[in-house]
Formats: structure tokens, sequence, C-alpha cells
């Protein structure tokens, strides 16, 4: 008998949306060093890649409040093991 658990839906995922310049700037960096066959997906930053599917609704109260958009700067890329990610710094001060 196969084991049943109280939440079987999959992880949410949350993705910072990049202003439309920056996120060219980083489609183009992504077209050109990552593998094209790799490349499902646009540019994009992960802000939770795991968050619980049971708290979706919670989730969504707290990302609609209105809020100023973060300032961050980008710096040098990080290896993942599978992958590369920029390292981003958020700055307190918007």
């Amino acid at each position: 008998m196969p084991v049943v658990t109280e939440h079987t839906e999959e992880p949410l995922i949350l993705t910072l949306e990049l202003a439309p310049d920056e996120q060219a700037w980083a489609q183009a960096q992504r077209n050109l060093y990552f593998p094209p066959q790799r490349n499902i997906v646009p540019a994009h930053i992960t802000l939770f890649h795991t968050l619980r599917a049971e708290h979706e609704a919670l989730v969504l109260e707290i990302m609609n409040k209105p809020r100023p958009a973060p300032l961050v700067r980008i710096e040098a890329p990080v290896l993942l093991g599978h992958g590369v990610a920029y390292r981003l710094f958020c700055l307190l001060e918007p």
C-alpha cells in the first residue's frame, strides 16, 4: 500500500520580476552563457524554490501587499553545481 502524505502538491517557486531593461540584460547573459539545450525558461531570479504549497494563500497575501521595489546590486557569478547564478545583494534603502 503506498504511503500518502497530507500535502502532495508540488512546492511553490517564488521569483522576482525585473524591470524591462534589467530583464533584457539578464536574458542576453543567459543566451550568451547558458547551454541552449537547457535554456527553457527565461532569465529569472528565484527567491524561494521550495515553499510548501499548503502556504500558497499566505504567500499570495504577503506578496500582494504594495511595497517599493527593492534595490538590488548584481555581483559576480556563483557556481551552483548544475548551473550558475549571480550573487545578489539587496540594498536596504530604496
